[in-house]
């Protein structure tokens, strides 16, 4: 357990050592950070890549674009969304299998945010409802009866930290270093939007959800100026994080996700004029 590494700088530290609340994010993120392998996902798509008549990472993508039109149509949390596609994932990797065919994947796919929505939301969207927002493709009855399967392949393991509860937490490190209330809002709405475009790419898939989190969040913090955040203060904060997820400085790999994440935003578009679009329904089994 970590009771007293904190960033070095003299004039924090000594607020920061005696801020019970500090220590316990710092040793919150790093438990989690070390149950992250129990979550890990695996290329379970890589048998699939020559067979377009089953699932590849385009079909992917459509279902998760399909989760979000839903979520958004039920004004759901993002995480709900995101935890959603995270059992579909993890799933196919905990069974050790491939996809059989599209019309399964729609069924854990449909099953999953019935299962998300029941275990994150307050209110209730029954079975029949889920199967009426996908056209019918699949019945309620086939959602209910499918539930334990994937309760069962994912060892009940439902709760997993995500990259968005990771920028959750990484920001509460944040108030330790004065900045105003606005910038820890816009960090989190655009490592939100980053984290959302990145859920839809295979290709981040096998990355974990805690590198996910801080590649956003220091793409986010390229964007804020430093009238807003001055460079101290940045480079404090910047410290923590590494510190908090047990990171290198400068490390490869976030360095390699920042880079994946930006080219997922559109072209031409700064992330602070960057607007959530909604993709119009489609049906993820056509």
């Amino acid at each position: 357990m970590i009771t007293s590494k904190f960033p070095s700088n003299q004039a924090n530290s000594s607020v920061l050592q005696h801020s019970h609340e500090m220590i316990d994010t710092y040793n919150y993120i790093r438990t989690m950070v070390k149950q992250e392998n129990l979550y890990q996902c695996h290329d379970y798509l890589k048998c699939n890549k020559k067979n377009k008549r089953v699932v590849d990472a385009a079909f992917r993508s459509k279902v998760w674009q399909w989760i979000t039109r839903m979520s958004e149509c039920a004004n759901l949390h993002s995480e709900t969304a995101v935890m959603a596609m995270n059992y579909i994932d993890r799933y196919f990797c905990s069974s050790m299998r491939q996809p059989k065919s599209r019309r399964e994947y729609q069924l854990v796919a449909m099953t999953s945010l019935y299962l998300a929505i029941k275990i994150f939301e307050q209110r209730e969207i029954d079975a029949t409802t889920i199967s009426g927002l996908s056209g019918g493709l699949q019945s309620g009855q086939d959602i209910l009866s499918f539930e334990s399967s994937i309760v069962d392949s994912l060892r009940g393991k439902m709760q997993c930290p995500t990259a968005l509860w990771f920028v959750h937490h990484s920001l509460q490190i944040l108030t330790s270093y004065s900045a105003e209330y606005f910038v820890a809002q816009k960090l989190y709405h655009d490592s939100q939007r980053q984290i959302k475009l990145s859920v839809g790419d295979y290709a981040c898939v096998c990355v974990r959800q805690s590198s996910l989190a801080i590649a956003s969040v220091l793409n986010s913090l390229d964007e804020i100026g430093e009238v807003d955040f001055p460079l101290d203060k940045r480079t404090e904060f910047v410290q923590a994080l590494h510190d908090a997820f047990g990171l290198k400085k400068d490390c490869l790999l976030i360095t390699t996700v920042r880079k994946r994440l930006n080219l997922l935003l559109p072209k031409n578009e700064p992330m602070e004029d960057l607007r959530e679009k909604i993709i119009s329904y489609e049906s993820p089994v056509e």
